[in-house]
């Protein structure tokens, strides 16, 4: 969320954590054993992209959208 090229990088991110889920579904089906700098690659490219997204969030000012997950609940305290 927050500036338009801040949400696109955010897409960007999303892209990037899902080739890692896939890089583990391939290695949990026993096919192939994907190349360990793969996985810290594609974890890698997400933390930098995840960077800049803040980053510009930070420099035009905007402030984040908080992210609501769907599929993972807080625990209430």
């Amino acid at each position: 969320g927050g500036h338009a090229t801040s949400s696109q990088l955010h897409l960007c991110r999303s892209q990037a954590k899902k080739t890692v889920r896939a890089l583990v579904a391939i290695e949990h089906a026993g096919k192939k054993q994907p190349a360990p700098i793969l996985f810290r690659y594609a974890n890698l490219m997400a933390n930098v992209i995840y960077s800049l997204a803040s980053y510009i969030n930070h420099v035009y000012q905007v402030e984040e959208t908080e992210f609501v997950s769907r599929s993972y609940t807080m625990p209430k305290k």
